[in-house]
């Protein structure tokens, strides 16, 4: 932990040798309460004890397949967590679909995994795992929307890849008394050049403006009404 001192930032606390081996791959800092995740063939996620800044330590820790890019708070005693499935094969792991969670940290020494969404196969990615911006959970509306390239139809091996067959807006609701439910998603993909091929959108932004949900991408602006998401989308072209 750092602190402000004489013009520069020094060091008052820090916890080591947490995971020899491992990487970090996110965090989050939540008052007096701290989040970590590492992995390497496994994610474990640790809850730490931040109170005392000279000295932070581990309280509790978790270890479930797969790992989280981002963490996000959902309440008081829980996480919303995106990143990636794995399977294990011995020395490394492979990752699979997107992942999405739900952590219950109310018994800080014993987090437990609530609930978990896995979104497609091998080869499936989202903005989201890199960009937090393009994560947008609407708590009054407990609604999550993140953009996703799906992959579908992989092999039986955990290596193989699946083929590309969407993009564009996933919607889930998600709460700590159901966990994740999958609402529905609005595609962004069926623009297509002289030749068949979809353009696929460098990004996509959902929004949630009263009634309903937006999703965004540097062409176009797709609207729907967060309650019947299988209606036709109404659009604007921004090209």
């Amino acid at each position: 932990m750092l602190k402000a001192e004489e013009g520069g930032l020094v060091i008052t606390g820090q916890i080591e040798n947490i995971a020899p081996g491992e990487q970090i791959y996110s965090a989050r800092f939540i008052g007096e309460r701290g989040f970590l995740v590492t992995f390497e063939k496994i994610d474990p996620l640790f809850t730490l004890d931040l109170s005392d800044p000279t000295n932070p330590y581990v309280v509790g820790e978790l270890k479930v397949p797969g790992y989280s890019d981002y963490i996000h708070p959902l309440g008081e005693n829980h996480l919303l967590t995106i990143g990636k499935d794995s399977v294990d094969v011995g020395d490394f792991s492979w990752y699979q679909g997107v992942q999405l969670s739900v952590f219950d940290v109310t018994d800080f020494a014993n987090p437990q995994r609530q609930d978990v969404e896995i979104v497609g196969e091998r080869g499936t990615e989202s903005e989201a795992l890199y960009d937090p911006h393009a994560f947008n959970y609407f708590a009054s509306a407990e609604t999550l929307a993140v953009p996703i390239q799906l992959a579908e139809g992989a092999g039986p091996e955990p290596f193989n890849y699946g083929e590309m067959t969407f993009d564009g807006l996933y919607l889930f609701r998600v709460n700590t008394a159901a966990g994740i439910e999958y609402l529905g998603r609005i595609s962004m993909q069926d623009v297509q050049d002289q030749n068949g091929w979809y353009y696929w959108s460098a990004w996509t932004r959902g929004i949630f403006i009263g009634d309903y949900v937006y999703a965004v991408t540097a062409s176009r602006v797709r609207a729907v009404p967060r309650d019947d998401l299988g209606a036709t989308p109404i659009e604007l072209s921004l090209e």
